[in-house]
């Protein structure tokens, strides 16, 4: 059996009952069963592709569909982490209804805040075989 923890801010369980109820003990509250991996892998590739356009061009605009895709991004960290103030203000901010105006969004304003989800996101969780 394997167990994935999440330290120092808290514990996620893998598929170790045992573990996890220990945990629960050590940790109350902060422990989980489920980290969000699809939310962090889109944030990361979101991160990344900032990074590129960036490189190229420090003032380069994200517009059209790529909106569309960081949109979807935030709500996928939006669903995982809904009470995180972070998450809440950049959902807010970056609406469908910016997305409608089609005015470009400057890849390093939309790098810091894909760094930001990832922060609110937390870091992967280390696995313990």
């Amino acid at each position: 059996m394997s167990a994935q923890v999440i330290a120092p801010e808290g514990v996620l369980c893998g598929q170790s009952q045992g573990l996890c109820d220990r945990a629960q003990q050590l940790y109350g509250s902060r422990v989980s069963r489920e980290y969000p991996y699809d939310a962090r892998r889109k944030v990361d590739a979101l991160i990344e592709s900032m990074k590129s356009l960036i490189a190229r061009d420090s003032e380069q605009e994200v517009r059209g569909i790529a909106l569309a895709v960081v949109d979807a991004a935030i709500n996928a960290v939006k669903t995982a982490k809904p009470d995180d103030p972070v998450v809440t203000t950049t959902s807010d901010l970056f609406s469908a209804d910016q997305i409608a105006t089609g005015e470009g969004v400057r890849a390093a304003d939309l790098l810091v805040v894909a760094e930001q989800l990832a922060a609110a996101l937390g870091p992967y969780p280390i696995t313990i075989a």
